[in-house]
């Protein structure tokens, strides 16, 4: 029985954390493969799993435990209507948030499907409960196998579904499974109705009564608040590793396996790792966590990266692990789990809904950490004093004040060594002074607010932020340098165009775009027709444009409305303002847009960003086949490869050579007073169906055929290996 019942829990578990990778890829080319996709599946993910799990509860409570089961084995065919997964859906839209349509998409197409299966872990182990078997008074051993089943299913799917099965054959596997699980369901359903009652009496040990009592509106809502933080952290953590590394599903699943994993650690009959060592852990992960937030900083990667994943698998600890120290008895097991789920939906709101809408800046990362700081579990019992409450007052405005003062320290004239020492200082004391207040939570807490505010307040004086805005596709800041006379847009941590401040400079092209660099050569060197026909993917702050000339014809395809707003206002860019041509600008992702027009281009520039991440479904045959398409005969097609984690120059010279297209790649660097004009470095390939088409640049000695590696494959819609292209270095 026991067999039957934990291989059901692990498959059903499998499946469900199999789909959410598998489905959001296939929604990644409608919608630029920006990292809000993943946190907005992950949303609906919760709210499907708390459907599922209240449909466990109520069920079972109003219906009985066999009559439930006899309910429950029709409906096992019921997501048989959708199968095999694909997209049910028209286009997003181009002017509105797509949230919505993406949530009505994913009811649509996986709602059934995924429903069915949440609820199988709270139902296996209630009717297990419900049996003659001699574990059945504790059945939460079998939620260990739900959550293995899990964080297998998210490990394997980026090493083993995506890097060796297409998305077409991923989804007939997934039912053809589907099809198993429901067999093996509906054999434990059959088993539980065969049985009798449970007459086992729970075994409680002395120490355990008081959990085990029927939970209070206290209790429940602190349930729901301990599984708030973990699920809002998740998406925070996703939401910095997909912005600032790439925007793949290699790495949305690593913080939501960490997060499934701590499940299985806490739950296990016999915890791996003390949970006190958790407690004592967690601030000293929050404080160096906050800080790069705060200052902020981005490298090296790796490093970082590994800090917010090591600070979410130990608050993951922590907060699970107390949930699992509070856990009821079976008879309430049902509704445990709702509230646990209750608390997730709650944290993926707040995180990946709310905190777009409420804030301009990304603060609900550390927002997130603040509250974790409140409910860290004491480190000692004691008992409330007098000096203590002033104490929890009287540390934190001292946090403020230590933290102002080495701020204007740090500003005064001096030399520092490097960047980092500057930042270690003027935050090192603060954050020690934090940490001795760990041991009392509200003090903590209150000390990681005064850390954040004035943190957040704290501005560099040579460069401010003069604008901000925040849509689905990420936070737009437009930052002023007045000492370098210069003002610069950024998405994360990525330069989307800089423009120039002084006379007589404000019309040159900057940055990636500088008249010297690759794509400079491309429209100076090689020349474009008087009356030419250029589309340019990627609006940024619309430098390109400075090349257009009379009788030109120009267009941007920009898929965040958010860009073309600032790009658009003269009192921050003037590019496109002060251009000789009036461009055409066309909102929606730009593949898909390119797909349903019929012009005809001299020049097609793709430079098309989710932060540092160009989107996969930008780099497939597929995408190729639709440039081409719109590339008149003897046209270019110019793609921006620059990217500091992905190396897409073997990906882009596979394609080529599967096209049988001409390629050619250049890497440029600035020199010292290109720098001074705000030039940076970057990688461009030149696309053409003859080599002629490249004009005097087929010539150039700085133009070279791409590189392609072995064992380099051809990404498709359909597949596509990240683990090919990865360059990400300490």
């Amino acid at each position: 029985m026991v067999a039957i019942y934990t291989a059901t829990i692990f498959l059903s578990a499998l499946l469900l954390f199999l789909v959410q990778p598998m489905f959001a890829k296939m929604m990644l080319p409608l919608l630029g493969g920006s990292p809000s996709v993943w946190n907005t599946a992950l949303v609906f993910y919760q709210a499907a799993l708390l459907a599922g799990y209240a449909y466990a509860h109520f069920a079972t409570r109003w219906a009985g435990i066999r009559r439930q089961a006899m309910i429950h084995i029709p409906l096992l065919a019921v997501p048989l209507i959708v199968l095999p997964i694909h997209l049910s859906s028209t286009h997003p839209p181009v002017e509105t948030t797509p949230i919505p349509w993406l949530l009505l998409t994913m009811l649509v197409s996986v709602g059934l499907p995924f429903f069915l299966l949440s609820a199988s872990s709270p139902l296996i182990q209630r009717w297990f409960a419900d049996t003659e078997h001699k574990r059945s008074h504790d059945p939460y051993f079998l939620y260990v196998a739900s959550n293995f089943g899990s964080f297998l299913a998210l490990i394997s799917y980026p090493t083993v579904m995506e890097s060796k099965l297409g998305l077409l054959l991923q989804s007939h596997v997934w039912s053809w499974a589907y099809g198993g699980y429901a067999i093996m369901m509906a054999i434990c359903a059959v088993q539980v109705i065969r049985s009798r009652p449970s007459e086992h009496p729970a075994v409680v040990e002395e120490s355990d009564e008081p959990r085990m009592q029927p939970p209070s509106l206290r209790r429940r809502l602190r349930w729901v608040a301990l599984a708030f933080i973990p699920s809002s952290l998740m998406i925070g953590t996703t939401t910095y590793l997909t912005t600032d590394i790439a925007s793949i599903p290699l790495l949305w699943v690593i913080p939501l396996a960490i997060y499934l994993l701590s499940f299985m650690y806490t739950f296990s009959a016999r915890p791996p790792i003390p949970h006190k060592w958790m407690v004592y852990l967690l601030p000293a992960l929050v404080l160096p966590t906050m800080i790069i937030f705060i200052i902020p900083v981005t490298n090296p990667a790796i490093p970082i990266g590994l800090l917010c994943l090591g600070t979410l698998f130990v608050a993951a600890m922590v907060f699970h692990g107390e949930l699992a120290l509070d856990r009821p008895s079976a008879d309430h097991l049902t509704e445990f789990f709702l509230f646990i789920s209750l608390g997730g939906v709650l944290g993926g709101l707040f995180a990946a809904i709310l905190a777009p809408l409420l804030f301009v800046l990304v603060i609900e990362y550390p927002l997130t950490m603040v509250m974790a700081g409140f409910l860290l579990p004491r480190w000692r019992r004691s008992s409330p004093s007098t000096i203590g409450r002033v104490l929890d007052i009287a540390w934190p405005i001292a946090v403020a004040l230590l933290t102002i003062g080495t701020i204007a320290y740090s500003r005064e004239p001096r030399e520092f060594s490097s960047v980092l020492t500057k930042n270690l200082i003027t935050f090192c004391l603060p954050a020690a002074l934090c940490f001795v207040a760990a041991m009392r939570p509200i003090r903590f807490g209150l000390c990681l607010v005064a850390l954040l505010i004035v943190g957040v307040i704290n501005q560099d004086p040579l460069e401010h932020v003069i604008y901000q805005d925040r849509s689905f596709f990420g936070v737009l800041r437009v930052l002023e340098d007045k000492t370098h006379a210069m003002r610069r847009l950024r998405h994360g941590t990525t330069t989307h165009g800089v423009q120039l401040l002084a006379e007589g400079n404000r019309d040159l092209p900057t940055s990636y775009y500088f008249s010297t660099g690759p794509i400079g050569q491309v429209i100076v060197d090689r020349g474009l027709p008087e009356d030419a026909s250029v589309a340019v993917v990627g609006l940024g702050v619309g430098s390109l444009i400075s090349y257009a000339k009379s009788g030109q014809q120009w267009t941007f395809y920009e898929i965040d409305p958010a860009v073309v707003k600032v790009a658009e206002n003269k009192n921050l860019f003037t590019f496109l303002s002060d251009s000789l041509v009036k461009p055409k600008i066309v909102l929606g992702d730009g593949r898909l847009s390119l797909s349903r027009t019929d012009d005809q281009y001299d020049l097609l520039i793709v430079d098309a960003y989710s932060s540092d991440a160009i989107p996969i479904h930008m780099m497939t045959r597929e995408a190729l086949r639709i440039y081409f398409d719109r590339l008149k005969p003897g046209g270019v097609l110019a793609l921006h490869l620059s990217n500091r984690n992905i190396f897409l120059e073997p990906i882009t010279g596979a394609l080529a050579d599967d096209a049988h297209v001409a390629c050619l790649v250049e890497s440029d660097e600035p020199t010292l007073v290109e720098s001074l004009l705000a030039k940076t470095s970057s990688t461009w390939a030149i696309l053409a169906r003859d080599q002629a088409d490249f004009g005097k640049l087929g010539e150039d000695s700085r133009w070279k055929p791409a590189r392609i590696l072995e064992g380099t494959p051809v990404w498709t819609d359909d597949y596509s290996n990240v683990f090919s292209a990865l360059n990400i270095h300490w």
